[in-house]
Order: structure tokens, then C-alpha cells, then sequence
């Protein structure tokens, strides 16, 4: 079982060998605070009352911060800004192949790539032809055209 905010205090104090009124000395948080704490009725104490136990227990600061959910909401956010980093840099990516498909002749643009390479440029030209064209049944889609599969690559 992995261990809790609660029992990660509880050990620490402990470990000094203070009674719950000693740790209220030594960290200037009240006896009451901290048994809510160890016994799991406050789960996510206030980041400076960790920093507070932290530094009276000589504990390790980030480890509370972890056992009390900081760390793990922080990765989750930085996880959620992560994709929608990707995902815009991946429309940029689209909008301008897009272009590029607009202005240059498609033989021309993919005459020096792999078959993979045209199998990635075609999906983001699809990709960007699909949020150009949204919303507009009657307009005509333009569809990258993959002629390498007919055998058009030599």
C-alpha cells in the first residue's frame, strides 16, 4: 500500500520522538492541524503548512508535496498543455502543407520523397483540405492527390 500524506507525518514525527504538542513547537502549526492531517480528515493541506512540517520534521518538501496531490495535478496540467501544444503545432504543420500543396504542383513537391514522406504530407493536406472546407457541403474538398500509389512514382 503506498503510503499517505498522513502516515509519511506520522512516521516523521515519530522518528523525533515528539508527541503532537512538540511538533506544534517546532513548527508553529497547531496540534489539532496536524493530527487532522495524519489521520487523513485534511488530505490536501495547504502547500506552506507542508513547507512548515517540512522543514521541522527535516522532511523532504517535494515527497509531501506529492502525497498531498500538488505534484500530481501539476503533471496532469503540464500533460494537458503538452498535447495542446502538439495538437497546435500540428495544425501549423497542416496549414502549411496546405500551401504548399496550393501553390506548388503536387509532382513537383513530392519528387524527392519517400513513399512515407507522401503518405504523411497527403494526410496533412487532407487533414488541412477538411478544416478549410468545414462547414460547406456544396464546396468541393480538396483531396491531396496520391498518384505514387498507381504506380505515378518512378
Amino acid at each position: 500500500m503506498p503510503e499517505t500524506l498522513g502516515t509519511i507525518l506520522t512516521a516523521a514525527r515519530k522518528n523525533k520522538g515528539w508527541s503532537l504538542r512538540d511538533a506544534e513547537r517546532e513548527t508553529g502549526i497547531p496540534n489539532a492541524h496536524i493530527s487532522q492531517i495524519e489521520t487523513g480528515k485534511i488530505r490536501q493541506p495547504h502547500a506552506m503548512t507542508l513547507g512548515h512540517l517540512a522543514a521541522g520534521y527535516g522532511a523532504s518538501f517535494q515527497e509531501l508535496l506529492e502525497a498531498g496531490g500538488y505534484l500530481d495535478a501539476e503533471r496532469e496540467r503540464a500533460a494537458m498543455l503538452e498535447e495542446q501544444i502538439r495538437a497546435d503545432e500540428r495544425r501549423e504543420y497542416e496549414d502549411l502543407l496546405g500551401s504548399i500543396y496550393l501553390y506548388i504542383p503536387w509532382r513537383f513537391v513530392t519528387r524527392q520523397l519517400t513513399t512515407a514522406q507522401k503518405e504523411l504530407f497527403a494526410d496533412a493536406v487532407e487533414a488541412w483540405s477538411a478544416r478549410l472546407n468545414e462547414g460547406d457541403p456544396d464546396e468541393e474538398k480538396a483531396i491531396a492527390d496520391r498518384w505514387w500509389r498507381e504506380g505515378g512514382a518512378q
